[in-house]
This record gives C-alpha cells, sequence and structure tokens, in this order.
C-alpha cells in the first residue's frame, strides 16, 4: 500500500518525473499503473497549457516591440513641431499629441516587463526587389536618427535582384539592431549601416559610436532576459530586441554576431538571412 500513497503524494507535490516503486502485490501493482497513466496525461496536459500561455505572452511582446520605433518617430516629430510657430488650437493639438504618446509608452513598457517573451508565428513570404527591401530600411532608420539629432552612414549595394524572403519579421529584426544602436549613441552620434546580399545571403552590419559591448554583453546580450546595467548608457537594458532579431535571422537560415568596432570603438552587430533569389 505504501508505493501508492507515496505515488499519490508525488502528484499531490506536483512532481510528475518520480519513478514508481512495485509493491510486489498484483491488485496494488495495478492501481500503480493506473496512476502513471494519470501523471502522464497531467503532465502532458499542463505542459500544453504552459506551451499556450508561452506563446500568448511572446505575441504580445513582439507586438509591444513593434509599436516603440513608430512611436518614438511620431513622439519626436511631435516635439519638432512644438518648436516652431503654432496657433494657440495647433500647440493644444500637439500637446494632446504628446501626452497621449507618453502614456502608450508606459503602457508598452509595462507590457514588455509583463511578458518578456516573442514568439516567431508563421509568415507570409514577399517577392520584393532587393534595393526596394533596403530603401524601406533606410527610410524608417533615418526617420529614427533624426529623433536622436544623430546621423547615418548608409551603404547598401545595387542590385535588380528580386528576392523571396519573410518581408515583415526581417524587417523588424533589423529595425530591432538600428533601435538598438540608436539607444547607445549620443546626440549628433553617427550609425553606420552596411546593407549587402551575396550567394543568398542579406547582411545588415550596424555599427554605433557609442562606448560599445561589455564582455557580459557580447557572451549574453541576445538573451530573451539579459539585462546590462553597466554598459553603454549606464542603464538597465533588456535584451529583447537582439532575442528578437536573432531568433528572427535564425528561423530564416541566418545568424547574429555581436562584437566592438574597431572603426568608431562601438557596439558592431551583423544580422544575415538566407532567401531565394529570382532573375529580374
Amino acid at each position: 500500500m505504501q508505493p501508492v500513497l507515496d505515488a499519490i503524494g508525488q502528484i499531490k507535490d506536483q512532481n510528475l518525473e518520480y519513478e514508481t516503486s512495485c509493491s510486489g502485490i498484483k491488485e496494488f501493482d495495478d492501481c500503480l499503473s493506473a496512476i502513471d497513466d494519470m501523471r502522464d496525461a497531467l503532465r502532458e496536459s499542463l505542459e500544453k497549457q504552459w506551451k499556450t500561455e508561452q506563446e500568448k505572452k511572446q505575441q504580445m511582446s513582439a507586438l509591444a516591440h513593434d509599436i516603440k520605433t513608430p512611436l518614438t518617430i511620431v513622439r519626436g516629430n511631435a516635439e519638432l513641431l512644438s518648436e516652431t510657430e503654432l496657433t494657440t488650437e495647433q500647440k493644444k493639438n500637439i500637446t494632446y499629441v504628446l501626452n497621449g504618446t507618453t502614456q502608450i509608452q508606459s503602457y508598452v513598457k509595462q507590457l514588455i516587463d509583463v511578458t518578456k517573451s516573442w514568439n516567431c508565428s508563421d509568415v507570409t513570404y514577399t517577392t520584393v526587389r532587393l534595393e526596394d527591401f533596403f530603401a524601406d530600411i533606410k527610410e524608417q532608420a533615418l526617420g529614427l536618427v533624426e529623433i536622436y539629432h544623430q546621423k547615418i552612414d548608409w551603404k547598401a549595394g545595387q542590385s535588380d535582384k528580386k528576392v523571396t524572403i519573410a518581408y515583415d519579421p526581417m524587417f523588424r529584426a533589423v529595425m530591432n539592431v538600428i533601435q538598438n544602436a540608436v539607444e547607445h549613441t549620443k546626440e549628433n552620434g553617427i550609425i553606420y549601416i552596411d546593407a549587402k546580399e551575396q550567394d543568398d545571403r542579406l547582411t545588415f552590419i550596424v555599427e554605433d559610436s557609442g562606448s560599445g559591448f561589455t564582455k557580459e554583453a557580447l557572451l549574453h546580450g541576445t538573451e530573451q532576459f539579459f539585462m546590462d546595467d553597466t554598459s553603454r548608457n549606464g542603464e538597465a537594458h533588456y535584451g529583447m530586441g537582439l532575442f528578437f532579431a536573432k531568433t528572427v535571422a535564425e528561423k530564416y537560415g541566418g545568424g547574429i554576431k555581436l562584437s566592438n568596432s574597431e572603426n568608431t570603438g562601438g557596439a558592431r552587430v551583423e544580422i544575415f538571412f538566407l532567401s531565394s533569389q529570382e532573375t529580374s
């Protein structure tokens, strides 16, 4: 009887990895076998429930990070407008915009703090001109650095090739890398971006003119829960953006490399993806 009681006690304590011992009595052993079946079913159910909850948190976190860049651009442009000559009504409207973006930024931060997770869901592949993809990234990057009073040194290969890529997640991944560089570069600093394609491989190299990665950040900077409160701008920093970028890159046959730039002394991030190509 004791083995049966022990098995029940293990399940009660939420230990579903216990090893069953036999009692030597057929009736008790049959009961133990039934308990084992119940344990396995319970474990499978709990694992499915956990996976579902994780996916929900990851989707919420991905949405929160997607909002950050356009929200920063909206707020920055509103601040620029507030410095121009405006009517009383226009000033009031700008104040509403600034107050609203401040509130949304607070909500987004709370959402990130709660979820700290990300989900790589299925996406649609799109065939685009390589130059158009590069141009889209450059356009948003220019809008971002303008808000921070920075500049971009942009280099991109010229090509009429068409590539079939997971456009949205790849675009978001590259912008996360650029956002990370912008956040760690001082005003009037320069962000260096080199975009190129070779042998079915899209590569983006982003270098900032900040203080560079710490040793700890070089080792763990792409981990989901990494926080580095000793490097760069001196503030605690979540590694969600680079984790997002790494996960997307690996999902689409690529990867991400962290280092410090020999040219600027700042951080250097290389992210690349594989793509199929079509001749235009």
